[in-house]
C-alpha cells in the first residue's frame, strides 16, 4: 500500500513538472508579443530580429545536442572581478536601420535599460580600457566600431567608424527622442509579428521596385542560413535561354557567376561607368551595345604563392645592402563567356580598344594586367580564359542571376572583407549560393540566398551560438 502511495505522488509531481514546463514554454515562446517600434522617416531599409524565436532555435538544439554545449573552461572574463548587470530590458523584437545616405551605418531601435545598472556596467568597460568614454553618456568600443548612447532610461546602438561620432550621436538622440519617426506600416507589422522567420528585411518603395515596399525573410535552418522573398522590380527577366556552366570538378568550383539581363537598359551612374572603364579599358554602353548582356564567369581553382623580392639599400659608408621581402601572389584560374550580337563582335571590339592583343601568335586578353588569359572567338561567343582547355559542362536555368562561391575552397577570401570574421566561423562556412528568377505572370523577382555550412545536422543558430 506504501508503494502504491509513494507511487501516486511521485506521478503526479511529475505531471505537475510538466505542466509548470509547459506553462513556462507558452508563457515564454507562446504569447502573442507585437513589436511596436517606429521607423526613422529617413530609413530607406530595415533588418528586424525576432530574438524570442532564435532563443527558442537555440533552445531546442541544446535539448538535441547538450553535449556540445558543456564548457568546462575558465573564461578570462570571470576572472575580471565583479560584472555588472548591463540593465537591458531584452524585447522579444529588436531592429535595425539603414538612413539614406549613410548605408555604411547601422543603428538600432531604442532599447528599454535600468539606467543606473547600465551607467555601471559602461563605467566598468571603460575602466577596464575595453572602450572610451566621448561623453558622460556615450561610449565607443575601437576593436569593433560600436557605440552606445543612453538616455532616460533607453539605449541606442550604432554599429560606425570612429569619425562618424558627431552625426552618430545626434542621430541615436533624435531616434531615442522619436523626433522625425512614425509608426510602421501595418503591413510591415504584420509580417514582423507574424513570428514565422527569425528575421525580416524591408526595403522602402522606390522607382526600383514599382514604388512598392521589398520584404526578404531570414531563417537559421539545419545546415544553412536562408534568405528569400518575393521582390517587385522594375525591370523583367527572360525565363528561357539562361544557360549555366560548371566545371566537372567534383569539389566545385571556387566561383560561379551566371548572368542575362536580356534587354534591360540599366542607368549605371557615371561614377560606376567611369570606374569600369578604369579597370577594364572597356566603355560600359559600347560593352553593352554589342553583346547580348549574357555572362558567365568561372573560377574553378586559386592558388597562392610567396615571391621573394631583392632590393638594395646603401649604408653610410655607401655598401650595398641586399634587402630580402615578400610578397603574397594570387593565381586564379579564370574561364569567362561573353555573347555577341552578332559573330566576332566583341571580340573586334576587344581589339580595336587594345584589351586583345597577338603575343607569340596568341591572342591574349590584357585588360586584367594580373591574370594572364587567352581570347578565343568561337561562333558568338567570346571565351576569356587561363587555361588551354578546360571541360564545362552547361544546361538550362530558369534564373537570370546564379552565384555560387565555395568558401571552403579558398577562405582566404574572407581577408578581403571590409570587416573581420573569426577563424572559428569561418571554418564553418562551406558555400554561398544566391539565385534569382522571374516569377510568370508578374513583375515579381524571386530572390534566394543560401548560405550553406559544413555541419549538416545541425541548426546553424546553435552552431554560431556555442563559437
Amino acid at each position: 500500500m506504501m508503494i502504491k502511495r509513494v507511487a501516486s505522488w511521485f506521478l503526479w509531481a511529475v505531471m505537475a513538472l510538466v505542466v509548470v514546463a509547459l506553462v513556462g514554454y507558452w508563457w515564454r515562446y507562446g504569447r502573442s508579443e507585437k513589436a511596436n517600434f517606429k521607423l526613422p522617416s529617413d530609413a530607406n531599409l530595415l533588418i528586424s530580429i525576432d530574438l524570442r524565436q532564435m532563443e527558442k532555435t537555440v533552445f531546442w538544439d541544446a535539448l538535441s545536442h547538450p553535449m556540445s554545449y558543456w564548457d568546462d573552461s575558465d573564461s578570462d572574463d570571470d576572472n575580471d572581478g565583479h560584472k555588472p548587470s548591463q540593465g537591458m530590458s531584452i524585447p522579444k523584437q529588436v531592429a535595425f536601420f539603414l538612413l539614406n545616405g549613410h548605408d555604411d551605418v547601422l543603428f538600432s531601435q531604442p532599447i528599454s535599460v535600468k539606467e543606473k545598472d547600465f551607467v555601471q556596467y559602461a563605467d566598468t568597460l571603460v575602466g577596464r580600457q575595453k572602450w572610451e568614454a566621448i561623453d558622460s553618456q556615450f561610449v565607443f568600443d575601437n576593436e569593433n566600431h560600436l557605440f552606445y548612447l543612453w538616455d532616460g532610461g533607453k539605449v541606442g546602438v550604432a554599429f560606425a567608424k570612429r569619425n562618424d561620432a558627431d552625426f552618430v550621436q545626434k542621430t541615436i538622440v533624435r531616434i531615442l527622442k522619436g523626433d522625425h519617426c512614425f509608426s510602421m506600416p501595418d503591413y510591415l507589422s504584420e509580417k514582423i509579428n507574424l513570428g514565422e522567420h527569425h528575421f525580416v528585411i524591408w526595403r522602402k518603395p522606390s522607382k526600383l521596385t514599382n514604388n512598392e515596399p521589398a520584404i526578404l525573410y531570414g531563417d537559421f535552418e539545419k545546415g544553412s542560413m536562408v534568405i528569400q522573398g518575393e521582390v517587385p522590380f522594375q525591370y523583367s527577366f527572360s525565363r528561357e535561354n539562361n544557360y549555366v556552366r560548371s566545371t566537372s570538378n567534383a569539389e566545385g568550383d571556387v566561383l560561379n557567376l551566371s548572368l542575362n539581363l536580356g534587354d534591360n537598359h540599366f542607368a549605371f551612374s557615371d561614377a560606376f561607368s567611369q570606374d569600369f572603364q578604369k579597370k577594364t579599358h572597356l566603355a560600359l554602353d559600347s560593352l553593352l551595345m554589342y553583346s547580348t548582356k549574357s555572362l558567365t564567369l568561372i573560377v574553378p581553382h586559386v592558388a597562392s604563392k610567396v615571391d621573394s623580392i631583392i632590393t638594395y639599400e646603401y649604408d653610410d659608408d655607401f655598401n650595398k645592402i641586399e634587402k630580402v621581402s615578400t610578397q603574397k601572389i594570387i593565381e586564379p584560374q579564370v574561364v569567362a563567356y561573353l555573347e555577341s550580337k552578332e559573330q566576332g563582335q566583341l571580340y573586334a571590339y576587344f581589339k580595336r580598344r587594345g584589351v586583345v592583343k597577338d603575343i607569340d601568335g596568341v591572342s591574349r586578353f590584357v585588360g586584367l594586367p594580373f591574370v594572364e588569359m587567352k581570347a578565343i572567338p568561337k561562333g558568338r561567343e567570346l571565351i576569356l580564359s587561363t587555361q588551354d582547355s578546360i571541360v564545362l559542362e552547361t544546361k538550362q536555368d530558369t534564373s537570370f542571376f546564379k552565384l555560387k562561391i565555395g568558401c571552403s575552397r579558398y577562405p582566404e577570401m574572407f581577408g578581403y572583407f571590409p570587416f573581420q570574421l573569426d577563424s572559428a566561423h569561418v571554418a564553418l562556412f562551406d558555400e554561398l549560393e544566391i539565385s534569382a528568377r522571374q516569377l510568370s505572370n508578374t513583375s515579381n523577382i524571386k530572390i534566394q540566398a543560401r548560405l550553406n555550412f559544413k555541419n549538416k545536422t545541425r541548426n546553424v543558430l546553435g552552431l554560431l551560438a556555442i563559437q
